[in-house]
C-alpha cells in the first residue's frame, strides 16, 4: 500500500482557522460556558490568586479550542485514497502488467491505442506477449481492443496465433489519451499519454497508476464492454478483408506478407474477399425483415456501409406478370407458388445482388424463407458467395402464421397465402443447417415484434456476426 505524507503542525494552521470560522457558534458557547465557571471560582478569591485563575481559564480555553478544531479538520481532510496508486516508470507500468497477467484467472482484458510485434528491439512486447500466451495456457480469456489503424494488424495476428487471443479495432482508439489492462474485473493498470493529431504517430505513456477501487474497476469494464459491442468495432478478419486490398494496391503482395506475417494464399484470399455475407432465414413472419433493416441502421448509423436484399422483391416481380404459369392467385389476395423451381431462381437473384454489389460495401444481409435451406445455401456456394453466418429467426408456425395475417391488414405488404405457408413454411430444414454449419449458424428467438425488442434482436445479431468471424479467423489460421 502507499504511504501517505502527513501534514505539520504549520500546514494545519490554515486548516485550523478556516474550521474555527465555520465553528463559531459552537466555540462561543463554549467560552461562555467555561467564563461562567470561572468567574463563580473568582467570586470567592481575591488579588494574584483570581488573576492567575482567570489566565489559566483563558489558556485551558485555547488549548481546548485547538484540540476540537484540530479534530474536525482532520475529519474534514482525510489521508488521500490508497486504491489508486502512482507508478514511478515505465518499467514498473510494464512489470505490473505482467504481474496481473500472471495473476489473472478468468479474464484479462486491454485498450490500447497502439500494439507492436514482439522483435528484438522491442523487448516489452517479448515480456508481455510471453505473459499473455502462458495466461492463455491456463485457460484465461484475453481480449484486446486497439486503434483501427494498419500499423496493428502485425501484433494483432501474432496474438491472435501465439495465444488465441482476440482482437477488435475501434476507430476512435487512434486518438485515445488512456491505455488500461483490467485483470479478473478486480484491478486496473493505466498509462496516460499525450494525445498526437496523427493517428499512425506513436507517443509512449508518461504518468502510471494502479488502481484497485472497485467503482473504478467497474467503470472501465463497462466501457470496454460498450466499445467491443460497438457497431463500429471491428474484429480482425473484417480488418484484414478492409485493409490488406488497398495495402497490397500500394505494396504488392510480396511485401504485405513479409510485413503481415501472412501466407502468400492468405494475402490473395483477403485480397480477393468481396463483402461479408449474413443469411437470415425463418419462415414468413418471424421478423427478418424488421431485423434486417435494423442492423443496416446500426451498421449505417456507425459509418459502416451495409445493404440488405431481400428475395420477396424477385417474387413480387413475378406475381406482377399477367397470365404467368409459374404461379396461381389465391381467394385470401395472395399467391400460390405452382413452380418449384422459381425457389432456385431467386435465390440466384441473391447471387446476383452480392455479385452487384462494389468492395466499398462491407457487409450484405441476404434475406429468404425456405422449406430446404440447404439447397438454397447450395446454391449461392456454386455461385461464389461465402456465408459468413446463418441466422435463423425461429418463431413458431402459429406465431408466425397470425402475424402474416396481421401485416396483411396493416399494409398488405410482404403477405403470403395461407395456402403457400401451410405447404412450403409449415416445416423446414433448419435443425440440419445448424448441424452443419456449426458455428456459423445462429438461432434467435422472436417472441415479440415490438420496435425495441427489433433494435435488441439486432445487437445480438452484430454480435454473433462478429465472434463467428473470430472463430472463422482461428479455424483459417
Amino acid at each position: 500500500m502507499a504511504k501517505t505524507k502527513s501534514k505539520s503542525d504549520f500546514e494545519l494552521w490554515p486548516e485550523i482557522i478556516t474550521a474555527v470560522k465555520n465553528h463559531f457558534g459552537l466555540y462561543a458557547l463554549l467560552a461562555l460556558v467555561l467564563l461562567a465557571m470561572v468567574t463563580g471560582l473568582a467570586i470567592g478569591t481575591t488579588g494574584t490568586a483570581r488573576v492567575l485563575l482567570v489566565v489559566g481559564a483563558f489558556i485551558a480555553f485555547i488549548i481546548l479550542v485547538v484540540a476540537i478544531t484540530y479534530s474536525l479538520s482532520k475529519q474534514a481532510s482525510p489521508n488521500p485514497p490508497t486504491d489508486v496508486i502512482p507508478l514511478a516508470s515505465r518499467d514498473e507500468y510494464i512489470q505490473k502488467q505482467i504481474d496481473l497477467l500472471v495473476a489473472a484467472r478468468k479474464q484479462v482484458c486491454f485498450i490500447l491505442n497502439k500494439i507492436h510485434r514482439a522483435t528484438p528491439e522491442r523487448t516489452d512486447a517479448i515480456r508481455i506477449d510471453r505473459a499473455i500466451a502462458e495466461a492463455a495456457r491456463r485457460g484465461v480469456q484475453i481480449r484486446l481492443i486497439v486503434g483501427a489503424t494498419d500499423d496493428c494488424l502485425p501484433a494483432a495476428i501474432e496474438l491472435s496465433r501465439i495465444a488465441n487471443t482476440e482482437v477488435r479495432f475501434d476507430p476512435s482508439l487512434a486518438f485515445a489519451d488512456v491505455n488500461y489492462l483490467s485483470a479478473d474485473e478486480s484491478t486496473l493498470v493505466v498509462g496516460i499519454r499525450k494525445v498526437l493529431p496523427d493517428p499512425h504517430a506513436y507517443e509512449v505513456s508518461k504518468e502510471w497508476y494502479h488502481i484497485l477501487s472497485s467503482t473504478m474497476v467497474s467503470a472501465m469494464n463497462s466501457v470496454f464492454i460498450q466499445r467491443w459491442d460497438a457497431p463500429s468495432t471491428s474484429t480482425l478478419e473484417q480488418m484484414l478483408r478492409r485493409s490488406i486490398p488497398r495495402i497490397v494496391s500500394g505494396n504488392g503482395r510480396e511485401s504485405v506478407s513479409r510485413q503481415l506475417g501472412l501466407s502468400l494464399a492468405e494475402v490473395d484470399y483477403y485480397t480477393q474477399s468481396g463483402p461479408f455475407i449474413v443469411v437470415l432465414m425463418g419462415r414468413p413472419g418471424s421478423g427478418k425483415t424488421t431485423v434486417a433493416r435494423s442492423v443496416v441502421s446500426s451498421l449505417s448509423n456507425a459509418g459502416i456501409s451495409a445493404v440488405h436484399y431481400s428475395d420477396f422483391e424477385w417474387f413480387s416481380k413475378l406475381f406482377l406478370t399477367a397470365g404467368n404459369d409459374k404461379f396461381e392467385r389465391t381467394l385470401d389476395g395472395g399467391f400460390y407458388v405452382t413452380d418449384k423451381s422459381q425457389f432456385e431462381n431467386a435465390t440466384n437473384y441473391l447471387a446476383d445482388c452480392v455479385e452487384k454489389s462494389g468492395r466499398e460495401i462491407t457487409l450484405v444481409v441476404l434475406e429468404m424463407a425456405r422449406e430446404k435451406y440447404a439447397e438454397a445455401l447450395r446454391i449461392l456456394k456454386d455461385r461464389g458467395v461465402s456465408i459468413d453466418l446463418a441466422v435463423y429467426i425461429d418463431v413458431d408456425y402459429e406465431t408466425a402464421a397470425l402475424r402474416n395475417t396481421w401485416r396483411k391488414q396493416v399494409d398488405g405488404g410482404h403477405f403470403v397465402s395461407e395456402k403457400e405457408m401451410q405447404t412450403t413454411f409449415a416445416t423446414d430444414d433448419a435443425r440440419d443447417i445448424e448441424r452443419r454449419l456449426g458455428p456459423l449458424f445462429f438461432k434467435l428467438q422472436n417472441p415479440d415484434t415490438r420496435h425495441d425488442d427489433q433494435k435488441v434482436m439486432a445487437g445480438r445479431v452484430l454480435s454473433q456476426f462478429r465472434t463467428a468471424l473470430a472463430t472463422k479467423w482461428l479455424n483459417h489460421k
